[in-house]
């Protein structure tokens, strides 16, 4: 009984803690648009070729943990990735075609892993960590990869500076493009001020809605 208990205290701060943070921003008369420049390029997800989802079925990391379906990466997925690629092919292709994205493959089973403060009962001192199904890890990293080739190498829609959605690119090298900046300039006698801004549960608070409505722009 104590175990439901805490995880149901830990289920209910989870999934509340966007409310409560999206309650606390100031609300605003600019409309999320104006923010943006009209475009008239448009771009739509590809589906994958037999081929390819085996070439990602072979390259599933044996090391992570199953999801809800307890299918692990080593067994069903990557040993048998031959026979499994035609149907798993013909369900993103369905699902692209769709715009539905299957049900199941959206659960996660949900672990509170310790972040920092003390191990006792303050909830704000876990995160939770979500293990998807090895399928939704699977079909995940085709439709990043996807979004990437679109954005940068397609329609070039993200600047140079951007390190997310980039290969090779990560806060390694924003970190090295930054310091690199920061030595030129001071070598060259110039002061320079750099402001570090940290947004508190940045994706939890994104507004779907608003999302939504500026994709369809």
């Amino acid at each position: 009984m104590r175990v439901f208990t805490v995880a149901e205290e830990l289920n209910l701060h989870f999934s509340s803690i966007d409310d409560r943070l999206a309650f606390e921003i100031p609300s605003s008369n600019v409309q999320p648009e104006s923010y943006l420049e009209p475009t008239k390029t448009t771009f739509s997800l590809k589906a994958p070729t037999v081929h390819l989802v085996k070439i990602l079925l072979t390259e599933l990391n044996e090391r992570k943990a199953a999801g809800l379906d307890n299918i692990p990466n080593n067994s069903l997925l990557k040993m048998a990735g031959n026979i499994v690629a035609p149907s798993l092919t013909q369900i993103f292709t369905k699902s692209i075609s769709t715009g539905i994205y299957p049900t199941e493959w959206k659960l996660a089973r949900v672990s509170p892993i310790f972040r920092m403060g003390k191990r006792d009962h303050t909830k704000k001192n876990y995160r939770p960590i979500s293990i998807i199904p090895t399928v939704a890890k699977f079909s995940k990293k085709k439709y990043t990869t996807s979004f990437a080739s679109i954005c940068v190498k397609d329609n070039n829609l993200l600047t140079h500076c951007q390190s997310g959605f980039r290969s090779p690119h990560s806060t390694l090298t924003a970190l090295i493009e930054a310091t690199n900046s920061w030595s030129v300039n001071i070598d060259n006698g110039l002061v320079y001020g750099v402001i570090f801004i940290d947004l508190k549960k940045a994706f939890d608070t994104i507004d779907h809605t608003v999302l939504i409505r500026t994709e369809t722009l």
